[in-house]
């Protein structure tokens, strides 16, 4: 029978000292490791007693996320609009236990294609922080995530926060789209973030999916679409086949590819018509 033994660390230096000896696996909230590992033996590094990597701050230009950040911690984060669509995915995490328990740094490590952490932090322009014995470096959350179930961080690091610059007056937005009546997770899942220039033009706009490939994929194309456009009701308008073309989603009992792709382009419209008070058109 599989079992997994516990290290606890109390400090990051423990912790460190320990990965680096070990290579025990971090766990955070643990919500994912026992399921992904239950067929095998392995040692975990108990994150939950190390201080200093839960909750959201400002930090210097930006804002600091300590990996250990739990769901319900987002969710009742006093963040700018900028977050709010991180902080409407963590509101809308499976149950009030799982969102007190998992975290933000685990969700991210776990590397599911319906993680709905992924498409936050791509429209974030988030940086993944990652710390070693030898010291600390930053990855993009465009290039940390490299594969369903697999990431960026080497067998002596730990994932200590997610950092994302300020953008002054951005707001941002996600949405997701179920089966009704199963208790599986979502089709397909989309974040947005737009940020304006003094004219209200959009100066900077990212959007994501998650659900449609093995990870989580930027679509440049509608950004570039709805660079330069007003802040307005008609950004919905901009959302068209033409921008979801190079995903890959998956066919199974659930649904066709044909099907998440065209589940995307409506959450897609839905979630702009929230973020500026409009009405989405059908698809």
């Amino acid at each position: 029978m599989a079992s997994v033994r516990l290290i606890q660390a109390t400090t990051l230096e423990e912790a460190l000292a320990i990965r680096a000896e070990t290579g025990a696996r971090p766990v955070a909230g643990a919500t994912e490791i026992y399921v992904a590992r239950a067929a095998s033996d392995m040692i975990g590094l108990d994150l939950s007693g190390v201080a200093g990597l839960r909750g959201a701050s400002r930090d210097g230009e930006g804002w600091r996320i300590g990996a250990m950040t739990t769901w319900s911690d987002i969710a009742d984060a006093d963040l700018p609009p900028q977050f709010d669509g991180l902080r409407a995915a963590a509101a809308g995490i499976a149950s009030a236990p799982i969102r007190n328990q998992g975290t933000l740094g685990g969700n991210i490590c776990a590397a599911r294609a319906d993680g709905d952490g992924a498409p936050c932090l791509l429209a974030l322009d988030a940086e993944i922080e990652l710390q070693s014995a030898a010291g600390a470096r930053r990855a993009p959350a465009s290039a940390f995530i490299l594969g369903e179930c697999s990431v960026d961080c080497r067998d002596d690091e730990i994932v200590s926060a997610i950092i994302v610059a300020a953008r002054p007056g951005a707001r941002s937005g996600f949405r997701k789209l179920f089966i009704p009546g199963l208790d599986r997770p979502p089709l397909v899942s989309v974040s947005a973030m737009l940020a304006p220039a003094p004219t209200g033009r959009i100066l900077r706009a990212r959007v994501a999916v998650g659900g449609c490939s093995p990870i989580a994929m930027r679509l440049a194309t509608l950004e570039a679409a709805l660079t330069g456009e007003p802040l307005s009701s008609t950004l919905a308008r901009h959302v068209a086949d033409v921008h979801l073309q190079h995903l890959t989603p998956p066919e199974d009992g659930l649904a066709s590819a044909a099907y998440r792709r065209e589940a995307a382009k409506q959450a897609l419209r839905e979630m702009f018509a929230a973020m500026t008070g409009a009405e989405a058109d059908a698809a």
